[in-house]
């Protein structure tokens, strides 16, 4: 999170914590299923 964001008032520190915990669960989500996509051997979906 953009520090001068948090201290211009544009954000807050609590937003940015919670925008990180939300960016990581949809990176795992996303990551979860990539496996059928990304089959070296052309098996995927």
């Amino acid at each position: 999170m953009c520090g001068a964001c948090v201290y211009s008032g544009i954000h807050t520190r609590s937003a940015g914590e919670a925008g990180v915990t939300l960016g990581k669960a949809v990176g795992r989500h996303a990551l979860r299923g990539a496996d059928r996509f990304l089959d070296p051997r052309g098996q995927g979906a």
